[in-house]
């Protein structure tokens, strides 16, 4: 990788780490291969493999999994997905509606080409909060580790 590229996704993940960090106050226990906000009753299982290094952040080698929480703001929801999705130079490379527990859910593939990352993520809408739940992966190993990602996706739990 680059130096710039390197240097980018180092800033990146520091940004990220300041989001989780700022809406930390999980009680989840570690052990588990769950993240999640038990404030606001959601968990999701991690991607086989990877290893849980706190209740809102995963790893597998350089790439993280993340779960985190913010208020939804003056923003729709529409409007929130939207800047998130192309906040550090990302570009939406696919977009879906869900519904995940009968809450309003989206979906995004992102590139960070200046990373040379892409980002799985699912914003869910609840109580004026967005909930996102992602995944950071080089742009080259993505494909391999797409299924294990949509499969823990698939493992969010709202109540």
């Amino acid at each position: 990788m680059k130096k710039t590229k390197k240097c980018a996704l180092q800033v990146f993940m520091a940004l990220v780490f300041m989001a989780i960090t700022a809406g930390c106050g999980s009680k989840a226990k570690l052990g588990k291969k769950v993240m999640e906000l038990p404030e606001l009753d959601v968990s999701i299982e991690i991607p086989a493999g990877w290893t849980l290094d706190n209740p809102l952040l995963c790893h597998k080698g350089d790439y993280t999994g993340m779960l985190v929480s913010e208020p939804l703001g003056d923003k729709t929801f529409e409007e929130f997905v939207n800047q998130a999705s192309t906040e550090f130079g990302q570009n939406l490379v696919s977009k879906t509606a869900l519904q995940i527990n009968d809450y309003d859910a989206i979906q995004t593939v992102t590139e960070a080409p200046s990373a040379g990352t892409k980002l799985l993520t699912v914003y869910i809408h609840k109580d004026g909060k967005v909930i996102w739940a992602g995944f950071v992966i080089s742009i080259y190993d993505y494909p391999k580790y797409e299924p294990s990602l949509l499969k823990s996706i698939e493992s969010i739990i709202i109540k």
